[in-house]
């Protein structure tokens, strides 16, 4: 799960595009949606609690590109800690400028003719931008930021509404791999993004994401170790900039089909998920909120996030509470897990 917070640091004119441009690498966005990416309905027991709470918690994460700090929101796509800071400053600095390219012509008197701007990598390839009054495309052709990672692929913004410099809604289609050394993650699909932002002095923002099919493939030396897609998926991500350090507050609603674990869940929020958003240390993961996951059978896994990686678990517990229910309405024992080991059940480490 990953929140840009570029809003706040950008001139009020600009504070939607440089919100709708982290957005985007949040959005690399794991469940269901075409024929080859359904999976039958998953009974979730003990032997395999652990491995459907780091799908849902951190694999599903990686479905929605989080390039950007804070890293570990459920809003899902590519691993941060995978992606060399690098990369991740050119894919933001792309979909900033791609948004306020069609920003700016819109806002000027009569059509204008479609134009392009091509972009060298830091260590070879391309990014081109195609810009219309109502569109955006941006192109990585073999981008490299470094000897280590490659981008290929398209992103493209359709603006739907835009009401000042307070919201902004569009549509987006992804077909985007990265690769970062023997690790590719392959995402492909679309959804609908709404931003909005407190009239004048920038001190809050929301996103809302919506969409039907969102999907990211995991490559490791050229072998597929997991597929997740999201499918019927309801995101809203709000944070307030007010405070300091800041916090994102995240709700969600989604489907999940994975191949890792060859089954279909279903994932919700008991209670909203909530993230540091510190730019002097930034907090990878969650450090609060509730997560429900159903399975087949009535069979259920109510997750608790006890705090971050920052935080130091009591003995014999840790930084999240798995609770299993097999069926009979009632949720077992404990189960307890620390971020890093669900970071390595998710195979989200290069």
């Amino acid at each position: 799960m990953q929140v840009t917070r570029s809003g706040h640091i950008m001139p009020a004119s600009l504070s939607i595009c440089g919100a709708i441009a982290g957005a985007m690498l949040l959005v690399a966005p794991a469940g269901c949606g075409g024929s080859d990416d359904s999976q039958p309905p998953l009974l979730i027991t003990q032997t395999n609690a652990q491995a459907v709470a780091a799908e849902a918690l951190v694999a599903t994460a990686q479905t929605t590109t989080g390039v950007q700090q804070p890293r570990g929101s459920i809003v899902v796509a590519v691993p941060a800690a995978a992606v060399p800071a690098a990369l991740t400053q050119a894919m933001r600095g792309a979909d900033r400028r791609a948004v306020e390219r069609v920003v700016a012509r819109r806002s000027r008197p009569g059509p204008a003719a479609a134009d392009t701007m091509t972009e060298a990598c830091a260590a070879g390839g391309t990014i081109t931008t195609n810009s219309t009054d109502t569109s955006a495309t941006v192109t990585f052709a073999n981008c490299r930021q470094d000897a280590n990672s490659t981008m290929n692929g398209s992103l493209k913004y359709t603006i739907k509404t835009s009401s000042g410099s307070t919201e902004l809604s569009l549509s987006v289609s992804i077909d985007l791999t990265i690769t970062v050394a023997s690790v590719s993650f392959a995402e492909s699909g679309g959804y609908d993004l709404t931003f909005k932002s407190s009239s004048g002095d920038n001190s809050s923002f929301e996103f809302e994401l919506s969409g039907s099919r969102l999907s990211v493939s995991v490559s490791k030396g050229g072998t597929l170790s997991d597929k997740a897609t999201l499918s019927d998926f309801d995101i809203d991500v709000k944070q307030d900039l007010s405070s300091t350090p800041s916090e994102v507050i995240e709700t969600v609603d989604y489907d999940v089909d994975s191949t890792r674990l060859k089954g279909h869940i279903s994932v919700m929020t008991n209670d909203p998920i909530k993230q540091i958003a510190d730019d002097t240390a930034p907090h990878q993961y969650p450090h609060a909120g509730q997560v429900l996951v159903t399975g087949a059978s009535k069979s259920r896994l109510q997750i608790t996030i006890l705090g971050d990686e920052t935080f130091t678990a009591p003995a014999g517990q840790g930084q999240v509470k798995i609770e299993l229910d097999t069926g009979s309405g009632s949720f077992g024992a404990a189960i307890y897990a620390n971020w890093s080991d669900l970071q390595v059940l998710a195979g989200a480490t290069p």
